[in-house]
């Protein structure tokens, strides 16, 4: 089913390519936004281990903020004001700015998210399967076989670039960390009730 998706794409893509020398422009904003999140990432100085431990700590306890409002009543505006309001001074308590404390969540769910990628792509047994595939296909000439497989490859090429290179600075520190903060999602979504426990 992954291959046949990889397919469609890669067909789609293949339509879109210049016809006659002319360009095709795509009014998608997406590639663009993920471009300058990557290029913001590599304009700062890398995350540090301690950073990454502070943050943890920092969430851990928002997050027991958030889930004490949730308990008093409903979830009305009044209430994401008050959530919001204690939230800053909490912040502020620990030593943080919110933006700063926000764009620090924001690169290392991007480490997060770019590693899963890079063990996608990664993987040349499962590349070489979908390849498998399309080459068995029935319905594809071989024309259009080396046309997807090439496609397939390109956009190997570009996650890479897009959405691994740009972590590399801020991987160190946050796999110092891995662990705890995988424990650190499934606590946030409560599926399980207890917190990291943190390394000194």
């Amino acid at each position: 089913m992954k291959t046949l998706q990889h397919i469609l794409i890669a067909f789609y893509l293949f339509s879109m390519l210049p016809i006659n020398g002319q360009e095709i422009k795509s009014s998608s904003n997406s590639a663009n936004i993920n471009v300058e999140t990557s290029q913001a990432l590599r304009g700062e100085a890398a995350l540090t281990k301690s950073i990454v431990r502070d943050y943890i700590v920092t969430r851990i306890e928002d997050f027991k903020l958030h889930k004490e409002i949730r308990s008093q009543g409903n979830v009305d505006d009044k209430a994401i004001r008050k959530y919001y309001s204690q939230r800053e001074i909490l912040l502020i308590q620990m030593g943080w700015e919110v933006e700063e404390f926000e764009n620090t969540e924001n690169r290392i769910n991007q480490v997060l998210a770019g590693l899963k990628i890079e063990s996608h792509i990664s993987s040349d047994a499962e590349f070489q399967n979908e390849i498998k595939e399309i080459n068995s296909n029935p319905y594809l000439t071989e024309k259009q076989k080396k046309a997807t497989i090439e496609l397939l490859e390109l956009d190997r090429e570009n996650r890479r670039a897009t959405f691994v290179d740009p972590i590399q600075k801020d991987r160190p520190a946050v796999m110092a960390y891995i662990k705890e903060l995988r424990h650190l999602k499934d606590y946030l979504a409560e599926n399980r009730s207890d917190p990291p426990v943190l390394r000194d």
